[in-house]
């Protein structure tokens, strides 16, 4: 047989031994909302360094101090998986709840990621579509997007994460909360993000169409259990309080989990001109007289042992000081 038909044969075996766990490792990237932080062949975000070509990284330019095994480029990746931080001081990756099985495979998606000497003939048919027709890698069912771009920060489930060292990510399936917003709040926060956050805005370069918005904002009602927006036939702004009074009643009551400033900590940050601009008066006034059910978020418009009920008077009185939050318009 021709050397050049054995090399055709071998490599045709090797693609065909390897394509399952290749199809495994792909599926479990973007299972995990990997995109939301980096950007694949363009699209993604930009909150980590882009893994377009990773796979190529030279294994002389890192630092293996704190990495077991030889100095090779998969146990670096494997102990970055492990431990982000420890093998890059300041790194904003979380450290994910995953297993050593898992880790392989991540590991083995990530060494794909390079230049290849193969024929076109011989590749799968989603990296053709995407390299040289500009398709996606992936399915554009709301399951799969959200999976892709917004898992890693608010569960697989919808219903938040929290990582060591790092302040909780909400809970987007929360019942109380989708009773509150409307699909064009919810559209409004994938669009533009949250500025200052890592949430980031969706509606860019490199980012999602507004199909696959529209896809990912329909997913999250059944993800919340099917729960519509409660009908609100009031002016989106209503709310007369006092904001001399608010702030006082925020300090007091607020700034202990969202920040003397709004800024944010144990609860999410609510000095934010997208936030503010989307929510109408009664969300801001029901999140706050109601509570979120599973979260540090208790309603008060009850007593609790270590505090009194707040008047509705004093709720709108809240609501009108984190108005003045808002960029001003000319």
């Amino acid at each position: 047989m021709p050397k050049a038909d054995r090399e055709t044969i071998e490599v045709v075996l090797a693609s065909s031994v390897g394509a399952p766990s290749l199809v495994e490792s792909k599926a479990l990237f973007h299972s995990l909302g990997c995109r939301g932080c980096h950007r694949v062949g363009g699209v993604g975000g930009d909150d980590g360094p882009d893994l377009t070509r990773i796979g190529e990284r030279d294994p002389g330019r890192l630092d293996f101090a704190q990495v077991p095994g030889a100095p090779t480029l998969a146990n670096w990746l494997a102990e970055h998986f492990r431990n982000p931080a420890a093998l890059v001081p300041g790194s904003k990756m979380p450290i994910l709840p995953l297993d050593e099985q898992q880790i392989r495979l991540l590991n083995l998606y990530l060494l794909s990621l390079r230049r290849s000497d193969v024929p076109e003939a011989y590749w799968p048919k989603d990296r053709i579509l995407a390299e040289r027709l500009g398709e996606r890698e992936f399915a554009g069912d709301g399951t799969t997007l959200f999976g892709s771009f917004c898992a890693a920060c608010h569960g697989r489930d919808g219903r938040g994460m929290r990582y060591p060292g790092m302040p909780p990510f909400p809970s987007i399936a929360n019942p109380d909360f989708l009773a509150l917003a409307s699909d064009a709040f919810l559209t409004e926060t994938v669009r533009h993000g949250r500025p200052g956050r890592r949430m980031a805005a969706w509606d860019r370069d490199g980012g999602l169409t507004p199909a696959e918005i529209a896809t990912v904002v329909a997913h999250l009602r059944p993800l919340g259990g099917g729960v519509r927006q409660e009908p609100d036939r009031r002016d989106p702004r209503w709310v007369e309080g006092d904001p001399g009074a608010g702030k006082h009643l925020f300090a007091g009551s607020c700034a202990g989990c969202h920040g003397p400033e709004g800024q944010g900590g144990e609860g999410p940050a609510l000095r934010n001109k997208i936030l503010l601009g989307a929510a109408t008066d009664t969300y801001l006034v029901e999140t706050i007289r109601r509570g979120r059910r599973g979260t540090d978020m208790q309603g008060f418009a009850s007593p609790t042992t270590i505090r009194p009920a707040l008047a509705r008077e004093e709720i709108d009185s809240i609501v009108a000081f984190l108005r003045t939050w808002e960029e001003k318009k000319p």
